[in-house]
C-alpha cells in the first residue's frame, strides 16, 4: 500500500484554499489579493503563519482562471435551465399524445 502521508499536506492546502476563496468572495477581494494581503500580514505578525505554498498555487490559479470558470458557470446555468425546459416539455408529451387522435379526427 503506498505511503499516503506526503497527500495530507496537499489536501490541508487544498481545504485552506477552498476557505480563502469563499473568504475572498465575502470580502469582495480576488482570491489572490487576499492571499498576498494573509502572507504580508504573517510577515509582520508573528502569531499569523504564512500559507503553505501549494495553497499560494491554487488560489493564484483560480484567480487566473476566473474568466474561463465564469464562463463555464454561466454555460452550465444555461444548460440547466435548457434541460428544465425539456423536462417540462417531456411532461406534457404524455397528454399531448392521448389528444392527437381527437386533433386528428377534427374536420378541417
Amino acid at each position: 500500500m503506498p505511503d499516503r502521508r506526503s497527500d495530507r499536506g496537499r489536501h490541508q492546502a487544498r481545504k485552506r484554499a477552498v476557505d480563502l476563496l469563499f473568504e475572498a468572495e465575502a470580502r469582495g477581494l480576488t482570491p489572490a489579493e487576499l492571499a498576498d494581503s494573509r502572507n504580508t500580514l504573517a510577515e509582520t505578525d508573528s502569531e499569523v503563519s504564512a500559507l503553505n505554498p501549494y495553497t499560494l498555487t491554487v488560489v493564484r490559479g483560480v484567480t487566473a482562471d476566473t474568466a474561463t470558470t465564469e464562463m463555464e458557470t454561466a454555460r452550465t446555468a444555461a444548460l440547466a435551465e435548457v434541460d428544465e425546459y425539456f423536462r417540462r416539455a417531456l411532461r406534457a408529451v404524455p397528454s399531448i399524445a392521448a389528444y392527437l387522435d381527437e386533433i386528428a379526427a377534427r374536420p378541417a
